[in-house]
């Protein structure tokens, strides 16, 4: 198949995924988003409210003791912030994540050594990149779908101009890698690891490359390319640290998240990632097999990409389990990079042509993505199913929610405040709430 037509079908095969999505949306368009939307968890109280602060703040209607309870990073606050101001009620945000999502096809598919690729190998490499129950947070109000596209991004820069040509990039090309992990970071700090990983790794092939006789020409030689990633390295941190600081200088907050105290070296999370990593990684165990059975021409002809892509799954995986967290959606940050990695093999290696794998692997990936879903997604594991359709149809059903007094949102009359709330409603909640219902007064005001 052309390099052209792999993009046509990734597009078609998207659109099912994407109606499900934005129905939810047009279905919840005539009742505030927060209100209805079901698919909505305490970060995404936050990142509503914070919108509404920056386009509250940009209006010029805040005082200066109004502050938020947190600040979140500012790339998805930003977005917020444009759909709250041109009134989409969350539309904004669904076209950024679907364009997200697409764009993580197509970094997907560039990055895959094998460039050519039938239909058969689309759908499979589609299916299992988006179709998969752990997608199930693309619907969620949240950033990680975008902050996983820009760590994509930012990943194929630094591999694509670096590791892969082996030489030194044009400066223009540096800035613009520089600045992709830094937007990347601003959106979630994680979606920094992938490019920074792929730099330390070049990094240290550079420092343990064996000369068979030193001279002062050689030093110089391999201390230039350190140099310059240093100088890549230190310039991203520097942009980073800087913007970060300034933003949340701008956002009078009493706190920001510290989601990185929540890592203890322990085995708290052991029975539940055997019981998620057991459920999601089931349809791939004939992969798997083969894998082992042939690891030892595999492994010895590993590419630099496939290196830098294992450290990137093993970080993860290493980071989302002593993360003391119970929620899949952690392991939603290195899916495309373990979809990638496990489809360069399929491809290398011919794997595909085994008959009794392709069968298996076929029979329960799409039994997995489209006959059966898990109770408790946030929890997944295989003695928890309901079988007849996919997470994605189950989804689109969904009904909108009621999770506040219609008169809190009615522009007629007066607005709630955190008083006027259920107090089954947790703490954070119930803070998040107060100051946004704060905001849509000042905002009512002013119209």
């Amino acid at each position: 198949m052309k390099n052209n037509f792999k993009y046509l079908y990734l597009i078609g095969l998207l659109i099912p995924l994407t109606v499900c999505y934005l129905g939810l949306f047009l279905k919840n368009s005539q009742s505030p988003l927060l209100n209805t939307y079901p698919f909505i968890s305490d970060d995404g109280y936050d990142w509503i409210t914070e919108g509404i602060y920056l386009k509250s703040k940009f209006l010029g209607l805040l005082t200066d003791e109004q502050n938020l309870a947190v600040v979140r990073p500012p790339v998805y606050v930003f977005i917020t912030a444009v759909d709250s101001f041109f009134k989409m009620n969350g539309l904004f945000v669904a076209i950024v994540n679907v364009l997200a999502t697409l764009g993580t096809g197509i970094i997907s598919f560039l990055l895959l050594k094998k460039k050519s690729l039938n239909f058969l190998e689309v759908l499979l490499l589609v299916v299992a990149l988006f179709y998969t129950p752990i997608n199930y947070v693309r619907f969620w109000l949240l950033s990680d779908c975008l902050a996983v596209f820009l760590g994509l991004v930012a990943f194929y820069g630094v591999n694509n101009f670096i590791v892969t040509k082996n030489q030194q990039p044009s400066l223009l090309i540096s800035t613009l890698i520089a600045l992709s992990i830094v937007l990347a970071g601003l959106c979630q700090t994680y979606a920094m690891i992938p490019a920074l990983l792929s730099i330390g790794f070049l990094f240290l092939k550079i420092m343990l490359t064996k000369e068979s006789s030193w001279s002062l020409g050689s030093w110089l030689q391999k201390k230039r390319p350190l140099m310059e990633l240093l100088k890549l390295v230190v310039t991203t941190g520097v942009i980073f640290v800087l913007a970060l600081w300034s933003w949340q200088q701008s956002i009078p907050h009493q706190r920001t998240p510290m989601n990185f105290s929540l890592i203890k070296i322990n085995f708290n999370m052991f029975t539940f990632y055997k019981d998620t990593w057991s459920y999601y990684f089931f349809p791939f165990l004939s992969i798997f097999y083969l894998l082992f059975k042939c690891r030892k021409e595999i492994f010895i002809r590993l590419s630099d990409q496939n290196k830098i892509l294992f450290l990137i799954i093993g970080a993860h995986l290493l980071l989302v389990f002593f993360y003391q967290w119970p929620e899949s959606r952690f392991s939603f940050l290195f899916w495309p990079y373990f979809i990638i990695l496990l489809f360069n093999f399929i491809f290398e290696n011919n794997f595909l042509k085994n008959k009794f794998s392709t069968v298996f692997f076929i029979f329960f990936l799409f039994l997995q993505c489209f006959l059966s879903y898990p109770d408790n997604e946030w929890q997944p594991s295989l003695s928890s199913l309901t079988w007849g359709k996919g997470f994605s149809i189950d989804y689109s059903q969904r009904h909108p929610v009621t999770r506040f007094p219609q008169h809190c949102f009615d522009n007629q009359g007066a607005l709630c405040s955190s008083k006027d709330l259920n107090n089954e409603l947790s703490p954070y909640i119930r803070e998040t709430m107060g100051n946004y219902f704060q905001l849509q007064t000042k905002m009512k005001s002013y119209h």
